[in-house]
């Protein structure tokens, strides 16, 4: 066939479906499309010289009080507000000094009772720890915090305890270290063992410390149900008996 009526054909078949992506007028490629790109020229940022602020440096007005010396009240000044609050029985204190978290001091006597005084009708009686919280939000002033009742909380952490909780965290011999040991402290022995060791460990703690008790003729452990019969003919009541007994056993 003849180039021509190739032409042809082909120009027939494109008015027949003008929907023909190859000669439609519209569509442009992206070779031809002329993209304007817009150059953006930085802002010119005016700097200006910030005014000095004045910062007031921070107070640290001391801490003025009186605790008693052989019956009399003695004057003293100090910088330490823990200090003071062990101390003295009557402070005065700046509430710019109580605007931190005294969390060693609240565990010690947190509970102690005290009357914080800001005016002649303005003052509050509680615990410490509710009476700095109370005082912590006046504004700027002075406060009297005079003490009523002390209770200081101290650990319970003897010297004795210590050995006995180092010997049964790491002792390996255990059966020889029983032996070296008194009842009582074998006793305590186990309960130190219950509440600070691991099954495992705990289980051969248990072990050596029960077989050295019945060496000694101790039958009774710290786990044990204990079942004491009275005799009818005793003269001590029962709740006396059980007292006697409690404190001998060490059980509180």
């Amino acid at each position: 066939m003849p180039k021509s009526q190739l032409l042809k054909l082909e120009n027939t078949r494109i008015k027949s479906n003008q929907q023909c992506l190859n000669h439609n007028p519209k569509r442009k490629s992206n070779s031809r499309r002329e993209k304007s790109v817009k150059t953006v020229q930085p802002a010119t940022i005016t700097t200006v010289d910030p005014k000095p602020i004045y910062k007031p440096k921070p107070m640290h007005l001391k801490v003025e009080g009186y605790y008693e010396a052989n019956g009399e009240l003695e004057f003293v000044t100090s910088g330490d507000l823990i200090e003071m609050l062990l101390l003295c029985c009557i402070i005065m204190v700046h509430t710019s000094r109580l605007q931190y978290q005294f969390t060693s001091l609240l565990r010690m006597i947190g509970h102690s009772i005290y009357e914080a005084t800001a005016s002649a009708n303005h003052s509050f009686r509680g615990t410490l720890t509710h009476t700095l919280k109370w005082a912590a939000k006046l504004p700027n002033c002075w406060i009297r915090l005079t003490r009523i009742t002390v209770k200081i909380h101290r650990p319970m952490l003897r010297a004795t305890d210590m050995e006995l909780w180092d010997i049964a965290l790491h002792c390996e011999k255990m059966k020889t270290q029983c032996e070296l040991l008194s009842s009582d402290a074998l006793w305590r022995l186990w309960t130190i063992s219950k509440h600070s060791t691991s099954i495992g460990v705990h289980r051969r703690n248990v072990a050596a410390i029960r077989i050295q008790l019945r060496t000694r003729g101790i039958t009774v452990t710290p786990d044990s149900e204990m079942v004491i019969k009275i005799p009818h003919t005793a003269v001590a009541r029962k709740r006396e008996i059980k007292l006697i007994l409690r404190g001998m056993l060490n059980l509180g």
